[in-house]
């Protein structure tokens, strides 16, 4: 009881204050919010509790001396969760963020940031679908500094820390992380010459819950460092050149094995003016592994990769381009690649022939623009050349209270990465709107296909469907997406796989399919009362070449807010249900209820 009456004082006593100056140089401002309501959880997971919970966040605002000298800011938050406040968690999270920026109006800021957070909702997500959701604890840590100094060269420098230790919800495994990233970066002009140069290392350990079975965990390493240079410059009005060289190293061991890959890249592109309207550019890129610079981007995310050529490989690309521009809305553009390229004891030349043309007008009381090209491939491991294209359409207009837009593209023997393989494929997307009214009534749909053309398990694939109705105080709105393809695993969950799937071992390659939908509501029945709801589920397959698991999603949420001069009422429901792995048929299930009061303060 005298808990109660001294949050009562608190609620009551919160009010107006100047700001606080500690001395003649520290000036500072408090503001915050406090919460205090019943709370209730259940589910097999979790022990049933029903507690009193007291709940808030804070925000220190601060400089010394100057804000462009020392400023700050430190906000931390306890017991957040998106049923008592706007932090969409449906455990009870908590945790700081601080940061602090150094001679900000100075040539040499520098800034400090650190962030803590505890029992908080993340994400495991698959392509193109719901994610499955996660609970955990983040920790980061960041250092930046500068120096801008007239006739030197420009210096800055960062160093970040980061760690993460979480659980994949229904998985039997955890998943956790560590990472460090130090970067240095420079840039300089001389002899009217740009120069830019910089050195990155990133290392990372983790484990992952293995997606296709929630028994098991892949435990690896990965260790990357990037060194390049960038030169650039003007000549006249008419002519520019950039170049850029890279060398790049990683380390990735998720077999006990480390793997190592080092490759360089040069790069070289003349850019030319010479008469109003035309844009010629000359380029030419050479990659002395051309392996390690394809699987790169997979790597930086995190993935779990095997390198897929057991011989050297290498790549040589120059290409030629032309764009005309006779009008402001019409443009024509010619392309002519050769590629060079050597992989998995391959020795591959290619030619492509590309001509395409562009045009936006004004269109039965519209706008519409289009773009069509014709390809002629030719490869010296086919007996006969290939012939190709691609286009989009797209179209706007607004007629009465209707308005809307819709595209379209199509592409077919699209040269890929890999000079032996082409792509195909089909997208679309539509926007519809309308007033009835008060009320405003919105369609879209989307949807896309790709596919490595006779590749089997090539094909990416993904539809969407959304619909909603919203007035003054009402709306409802509801979804439909349905995806497939294939992927490798990351730290973040399932990513595109980065090459033609016949490139990545089969053990490592997982193909994913299924649907997901939802819906939401809101409605404002009188001023300052505030209820929403929302739902979605989705159901999704993972397999690879030794195991198959079923998945499925449920989750349900839903809140009432009223505000009464400076008081806050909530009251909130949140359910998931989650089954992963092997495991699906004993899903987890957690339900929590709230009911509280809230107050918005500013302290001084």
């Amino acid at each position: 009881m005298r808990f109660l009456r001294g949050v009562r004082l608190v609620f009551l006593a919160a009010g107006a204050g100047a700001q606080v100056a500690v001395g003649d140089d520290l000036h500072m401002n408090l503001d915050g919010s406090l919460a205090v309501g019943y709370f209730a959880s259940s589910g097999n997971v979790v022990q049933s509790t029903h507690s009193l919970s007291v709940g808030g966040e804070a925000d220190l605002r601060g400089d010394y001396l100057d804000p462009r000298v020392i400023n700050f800011n430190i906000s931390p938050y306890y017991n957040q969760s998106r049923a008592n406040s706007s932090i969409r968690s449906i455990f009870d999270a908590s945790g700081v963020n601080a940061r602090t920026q150094i001679f900000s109006g100075s040539r040499y800021p520098g800034s400090i940031s650190f962030g803590r957070d505890w029992n908080h909702e993340g994400s495991f997500g698959l392509p193109g679908s719901v994610a499955y959701k996660t609970r955990g604890s983040d920790q980061y840590f960041n250092a930046n500094w500068s120096l801008f100094q007239p006739s030197f060269p420009s210096l800055s420098v960062s160093y970040g820390l980061g760690s993460s230790d979480y659980e994949v919800l229904g998985a039997a495994t955890r998943g956790n992380s560590d990472s460090r990233v130090f970067s240095l970066h420079s840039g300089y002009q001389l002899l009217g010459f740009n120069l830019m140069g910089g050195y990155s290392d990133f290392k990372l350990t983790q484990q992952l819950p293995e997606i296709t079975s929630g028994s098991e965990a892949l435990v690896g390493s990965t260790d990357q460092n990037q060194l390049q240079l960038g030169i650039s410059r003007r000549f006249g009005q008419r002519v520019s050149l950039i170049t850029n060289l890279s060398r790049n190293h990683f380390t990735v061991d998720f077999s006990g094995a480390p793997i190592q890959q080092t490759y360089d890249n040069a790069a070289a592109s003349l850019n030319i003016n010479p008469a109003k309207g035309l844009t010629v550019a000359i380029g030419g890129a050479y990659t002395d592994n051309l392996a390690g610079s394809l699987l790169q981007p997979a790597v930086g995310d995190g993935g779990v990769i095997l390198p897929p050529f057991g011989a050297s490989s290498h790549s040589v690309d120059l290409s030629a381009a032309a764009t005309y521009t006779p009008f402001h809305d019409l443009s024509f553009q010619a392309t002519v690649d050769h590629r060079a390229q050597a992989f998995a004891g391959l020795s591959v030349t290619s030619d492509d022939y590309t001509g395409g043309v562009s045009y936006g007008h004004s269109l039965w009381g519209g706008t519409a623009s289009m773009y069509a090209s014709v390809i002629r491939y030719t490869a010296n491991v086919y007996s006969e050349a290939a012939t190709g294209g691609s286009g989009n359409v797209s179209y706007t207009r607004r007629v009465g209270a209707w308005s809307g837009n819709a595209s379209i593209r199509y592409s077919r023997n699209a040269q890929t990465a890999l000079a032996t393989y082409t792509q195909s494929g089909y997208g679309y997307g539509l926007n519809v709107g309308r007033r009835l009214g008060s009320w405003i009534w919105t369609v879209s749909a989307n949807g896309s296909d790709n596919r490595i053309d006779s590749v089997s398990n090539s094909s990416s694939f993904a539809q969407g469907y959304s619909t909603g109705l919203s007035s003054g105080k009402l709306s409802f709105n509801g979804n439909y997406n349905r995806s497939s393809g294939n992927s490798i695993q990351s730290i973040t969950g399932l990513i595109p796989a980065p090459i033609p799937s016949p490139i990545i071992p089969p053990t490592l390659l997982i193909l994913y399919g299924g649907e997901s939908y939802g819906g939401a509501f809101g409605y404002t029945p009188i001023r300052g009362l505030i209820l929403t709801a929302d739902y979605s589920q989705s159901h999704y397959h993972t397999r690879n070449d030794s195991a198959f698991s079923n998945n499925r999603l449920q989750q349900a949420d839903a809140k009432a807010e009223w505000y009464f001069r400076h008081l806050h009422f909530q009251a909130g429901y949140s359910r998931l249900l989650q089954g992963f792995g092997e495991i699906q048929d004993t899903p987890v299930r957690l339900n929590t209820y709230y009911v509280g009061i809230f107050r918005s303060m500013h302290f001084f």
